[in-house]
């Protein structure tokens, strides 16, 4: 039910933390725009890692209970409308990042790569968490 489905993006979220914690370290020292993409990296893997360590607290101990499915329906849809929030808000932050992007891409490479930062952070979010969205609990159940 919604708490199988909220433990394993949760898991999948915290995926995404480690690759960007990685990517951040990879990068890091080599030059101003690396080192504001680098910074992105780390600060939303931070902030990611939260979030999907709050999903498998709240998720983990619901699994292996008996399934009301009224409070399955309200928490599904509850879940659905912090998705399709957070994908809305990705939307911005990917506007912003681009805005800082190309306002600083030739004077000043640090924002620049803190601008395409925030695109690469947020843009694997929004179509990760719209694609949750869209998929079981929330939809039908594929064959």
């Amino acid at each position: 039910m919604v708490w199988d489905y909220q433990h394993l993006i949760s898991r999948r979220l915290l995926l995404w933390s480690f690759i960007s914690v990685l990517a951040g370290l990879l990068v890091f020292g080599r030059g101003d725009f690396w080192r504001g993409f680098a910074i992105q990296a780390l600060v939303w893997a931070a902030v990611d890692a939260l979030i999907a360590m709050w999903g498998l607290r709240s998720s983990l101990p619901k699994l292996y209970q008996p399934v009301d499915l009224k409070v399955a329906e309200k928490e599904t849809k509850k879940l659905r409308k912090i998705l399709w929030i957070n994908t809305g808000l990705d939307v911005l932050y990917i506007a912003g990042g681009g805005l800082l992007y190309s306002q600083n891409a030739m004077a000043e490479p640090f924002l620049a790569g803190t601008g395409a930062g925030i695109i690469v952070q947020r843009g694997f979010l929004a179509p990760f968490r719209s694609v949750a969205c869209s998929s079981y609990p929330f939809g039908e159940p594929s064959p």
